[in-house]
């Protein structure tokens, strides 16, 4: 497929695809799980103070 991208528009477009695709997936996902109850109101406040940075010492 990246044979076929002789431009930098041609490049644009072809990275405007991907992203669009994968954005619409992850929406899927994400409604998804907030159907099934795996993810709710109460979850998602959780996620703004998780702190997972690794610990160097």
């Amino acid at each position: 497929m990246m044979s076929f991208i002789r431009s930098e528009e041609t490049f644009k477009q072809m990275k405007r695809a991907m992203a669009e695709f994968f954005a619409k997936e992850a929406d899927k996902e994400l409604n998804r799980l907030w159907e099934d109850g795996t993810l709710n109101d109460s979850r998602v406040e959780e996620f703004r103070n998780i702190h997972e940075r690794t610990p160097y010492a």
